[in-house]
């Protein structure tokens, strides 16, 4: 979890800046999701998806709240229909409707046959004085004297409407409508194609394709709505439990990773642009940068606006040698030193004295020394040698 109004201005860079941002984007990976952590203030309008309530949730700057009731999403197979579609049979069989959601099979119970709406029907005679098909004693005309015809028949309209809902449950079971449904599960799609431009006038991902117009180029916008905006890209391991790494591209286009701190931004790097050898301006930037430009046939680096040094090469290097005066870090000195020194000893530049070859000394030296020669004990001859100033 992270207080997501850190880093500040005066957070310490090692102990404080990487860790708090860290723990943004590691709040912001896990979906904020109060199950795994319990970040504290988060600007007003940001969301998150609860496992618990097992749905999106919107932070109104004192409570959260369900984002929307219906989502528009498209899926290839889902548990039931969202609405449920009522089937019956009418004509020469007569069942009553029953409703159908594609969640379990659904029996067509039929209560009535109408001879007379069969098509093709052969011609019936009359039969007198029994009606075989209600057992009465009618004498009416007109009733059926294939018994055995009759059961055939209401045994095919029965089977057809059998076959009639198991097509229409097999066409609907585990789809999702094209114009707009709600999935609960999750999705898994070997690929999303698109191939026309895209409308990101609401806010969410959005995946378009051949803009601008006639540029075959593909287009992957964020409506940050009322959020930071920006994306953010993940590895995690196989469990989805740790992030490896990470890396975000945030809404003012700045591109960070999760252990480096940023890249580039708009603040400190324009890919269009070329450094000129005059080019000594301060870049503004908040800090931990380092720019770099081509000075003086040397390449001279710049951390956050404020120290500029040479990086020494072959092709510079005697020439930076050539500039240090006496008694500058890295220079040389002939010293007198009032006790005797082996080569590699130190000593503060207050105890030596400049010198020669025939002993005579003068004022002190500034910095700290190291002994380059050798001077053993035995006046000042003997105790002048060389130095070199290392700070």
């Amino acid at each position: 979890m992270a207080d997501h109004s850190k880093p500040t201005l005066t957070s310490n860079y090692s102990s404080e800046f990487i860790p708090e941002i860290n723990g943004r984007f590691a709040d912001l990976a896990q979906g904020l999701d109060p199950a795994h952590t319990t970040p504290t203030n988060l600007p007003e309008y940001s969301i998150r998806y609860s496992s618990a309530s097992k749905r999106w949730e919107s932070w109104s700057g004192t409570a959260w709240a369900e984002l929307e009731t219906e989502y528009a999403i498209n899926v290839s197979t889902a548990t039931k229909l969202k609405t449920a579609r009522k089937i019956s049979i009418s004509g020469a069989a007569t069942a009553a409707g029953v409703d159908f959601d594609g969640s379990g099979n659904i029996a067509l119970e039929v209560t009535d046959l109408d001879y007379s709406k069969i098509s093709n029907a052969p011609t019936l005679g009359t039969v007198a004085p029994k009606d075989v098909v209600t057992g009465t004693g009618d004498t009416t005309s007109s009733r059926i004297t294939d018994v055995a015809w009759v059961n055939a028949t209401v045994g095919a309209a029965a089977a057809a409407a059998s076959a009639a809902a198991a097509t229409a449950q097999s066409t609907a079971d585990g789809k999702v409508s094209k114009s707009g449904d709600t999935m609960t599960g999750q999705l898994t799609l070997p690929r999303i194609q698109a191939n026309s431009t895209t409308n990101p006038s609401s806010q969410g991902t959005h995946i378009g394709w051949n803009e601008p117009s006639s540029s075959g180029k593909t287009r992957i916008v964020n409506n940050k709505g009322g959020g930071v905006g920006g994306f953010t890209f993940d590895v995690v391991d196989a469990d989805n439990t740790t992030i490896l790494g990470s890396m975000a591209l945030s809404a003012a286009g700045s591109v960070s990773t999760s252990s480096q701190g940023t890249l580039w931004g708009s603040s400190n790097f324009n890919p269009d642009s070329k450094w000129s050898t005059s080019d000594h301006g301060v870049v503004s930037s908040t800090s931990n940068w380092i720019r770099l430009r081509w000075g003086g046939g040397s390449v001279i680096y710049n951390i956050d606006g404020v120290l500029e040094q040479t990086i020494l090469s072959s092709q510079n290097f005697a020439g930076y040698i050539a500039t240090l005066g006496a008694g500058a870090v890295g220079s040389y000195a002939f010293v007198y030193v009032p006790a005797s020194r082996n080569p590699g000893d130190v000593a503060a530049g207050s105890d030596l004295k400049w010198s020669n070859a025939a002993g005579n000394v003068t004022g002190s030296l500034s910095g700290s020394w190291r002994c380059m020669g050798y001077a053993p004990a035995g006046g000042n001859t003997n105790l002048s040698t060389l130095w070199m100033r290392y700070a």
